[in-house]
């Protein structure tokens, strides 16, 4: 799906991108709270520590698209989410203020990009996972990344589902 996000115009990439944490909310309200710390293995994520990896990246994301914006060009660092995850001890932590989080870092990163001039969706910035991507592919691929995780978050709920 990822490649295909990229090829949508940029109107249905801003629809993708916006309806991001209602089709989250969505999703969470079919999952019993009682399982959202369950993991079939020690390395899978439970639901609870994608919420907490969804904030971090959208958190992330709000940097990102501001330095496209105002300093195109900018190195920006990678992140290793495994150690964030570890590090940050994520179970440890609410999970419903990662949603808070996810929820107003996403609210204002369409607010700042919604009404942006054409030019600055060319603006890139450097990464060295990605290359020089661009505000536009920026966007795909956060409206991808959440998706992404909410079918991991459905997985781990069928995989709860049929545990033994």
């Amino acid at each position: 799906m990822e490649k295909s996000v990229h090829n949508l115009d940029r109107k249905a990439k801003l629809l993708l991108f916006k309806g991001g944490v209602k089709r989250l909310e969505k999703t969470l309200k079919s999952f019993p709270q009682k399982m959202w710390t369950f993991k079939p293995r020690k390395s899978n994520w439970s639901i609870h520590e994608i919420l907490w990896h969804l904030a971090d990246a959208e958190t992330y994301t709000y940097i990102r698209l501001r330095y496209c914006v105002a300093e195109p060009g900018t190195a920006i660092s990678s992140w290793d989410q495994e150690k964030w995850a570890v590090k940050s001890d994520y179970l440890r932590h609410d999970a419903r203020q990662a949603l808070g989080i996810i929820r107003v870092m996403r609210d204002a990163n369409f607010e700042m990009v919604q009404e942006l001039p054409a030019k600055t969706w060319k603006h890139g910035i450097r990464h060295a996972e990605f290359g020089i991507p661009t505000l536009e592919w920026w966007m795909g691929h956060i409206a991808w990344h959440m998706d992404h995780h909410i079918g991991q978050m459905e997985k781990r709920f069928q995989e709860w589902k049929n545990r033994e």
